[in-house]
């Protein structure tokens, strides 16, 4: 399971340094990211703990650290391939290499990390000669007719993808996050890092 990037914002000096980490905690996010100020700055290791001890206002994301789309990716890859028993969900096929698809652009935000939107494909039925990319109305036909998914589904995806997006990215990826956790606990996975 991948760990969660972590942003923080650290201001020094008059100067904003954006550090990314891989940590399991905010606060040791913050602590490394510190370090790694230190040793970008050539300071003593620790010598800078202490001034952010007492200026706490100069690192951002103290309460919440950003969610990264990498990380709801991962997240998502793991609540698609669950739910389709980590399987191909093309009628038929077995394999289990397997990526999600949208069935509609990730590039929209509205279902880019939607499990609803998604499905468990392996790589000949994502872009092979007859697949989701290459044949999309014989591919929907497919999935229709052989009822790996359902009219309604297709319509509700359709409706999804249709809606604006009118909060903050930042907010609107926490939210994914609690859904996409929410789900995989449905699903009776534990130990995801939040």
């Amino acid at each position: 399971m991948p760990k969660i990037e972590r942003y923080v914002c650290i201001r020094y000096q008059g100067i904003v340094y954006d550090l990314i980490n891989c940590c399991s905690s905010d606060e040791k996010a913050r602590r490394e990211a510190i370090y790694t100020l230190e040793k970008r700055l050539g300071k003593m290791r620790g010598g800078l703990m202490k001034y952010f001890r007492e200026n706490p206002e100069e690192i951002w994301g103290s309460d919440e650290m950003k969610v990264s789309d990498k990380y709801l990716r991962d997240l998502l890859r793991e609540v698609v391939s669950i739910r389709a028993n980590n399987c191909c969900e093309y009628p038929g096929c077995k394999n289990t290499e397997c990526d999600p698809h949208h069935f509609f652009s990730k590039n929209n935000l509205s279902i880019r990390y939607s499990y609803e939107s998604c499905l468990n494909l392996c790589c000949e039925h994502h872009t092979g000669p007859i697949s989701a990319h290459s044949q999309p109305m014989i591919f929907e036909a497919v999935i229709i007719y052989y009822q790996v998914r359902t009219i309604e589904w297709l319509q509700e995806v359709i409706n999804r993808k249709n809606q604006i997006i009118t909060v903050a990215p930042e907010i609107y990826r926490e939210e994914q996050k609690e859904k996409l956790l929410a789900e995989l606990k449905r699903l009776g996975i534990r130990g995801w890092r939040k």
